[in-house]
């Protein structure tokens, strides 16, 4: 009986510590991208493979289910660091959800129509008042465009924090095949994240 109580309480005591791992690691990989200024380790990365495409995302990140960071697409794989409340995002566009974004944007160009249709349901999910950035061609190989959106934090009074928060998206196409990418995080982090942003960007294929 001793025996039993025994083992009770030690599995009680090591409870806390066994659930608190997860969040333990999160606050770890959060402390590491602090400590190297901010960026992020691409040396350490996973090789992910979403349907036809792959691309390179650093290791701190990690598989989320129940966040859902794209604007479109039905099929959305997330990623994320939630200490820093960074996620990133991939969805594919599928045939019959290209033909209806071209006739609601009125868009013949399907790279910019699916951009135009990210860009504005993101901005519709987040707020009127979001500023977006000029259109961005960026220099790969596969032709891929994006955009910043900032979400302004209007403060209520003076000693609140500033939540702003900024979204990268680009629309990639491979072939005949169309991809949406979305990052997002908190301004005071994520204006440090562009150069990542775009390093990840590089490493599609």
């Amino acid at each position: 009986m001793k025996q039993k109580l025994h083992l009770f309480i030690c599995t009680l005591m090591l409870l806390p510590i066994l659930i608190g791992c997860p969040r333990n690691e999160q606050k770890k990989a959060a402390r590491e991208i602090y400590q190297n200024n901010m960026d992020l380790n691409f040396k350490d990365c996973y090789n992910i493979t979403f349907n036809s495409l792959q691309f390179d995302l650093p290791k701190k990140f990690n598989n989320i289910d129940y966040i859902d960071v794209c604007s479109n697409g039905k099929e959305c794989k997330t990623y994320g660091i939630d200490e820093l409340n960074l996620y990133f995002g991939i969805s594919e566009i599928k045939a019959n959800e290209l033909s209806n974004i071209h006739y609601l944007t009125k868009i013949n160009n399907s790279l910019e129509a699916i951009q135009y249709d990210a860009v504005g349901k993101r901005t519709k999910s987040i707020g009127s008042n979001t500023k977006v950035s000029e259109v961005v061609k960026f220099k790969h190989k596969l032709p891929i465009i994006y955009q910043s959106l900032i979400e302004p934090f209007v403060k209520r009074y003076t000693f609140e924090s500033d939540y702003s928060s900024i979204y990268f998206v680009a629309t990639i196409q491979k072939n005949n095949q169309f991809f949406v990418i979305q990052f997002c995080g908190k301004a005071d982090k994520m204006n440090y994240f562009l150069d990542d942003f775009e390093t990840i960007l590089s490493s599609i294929k």
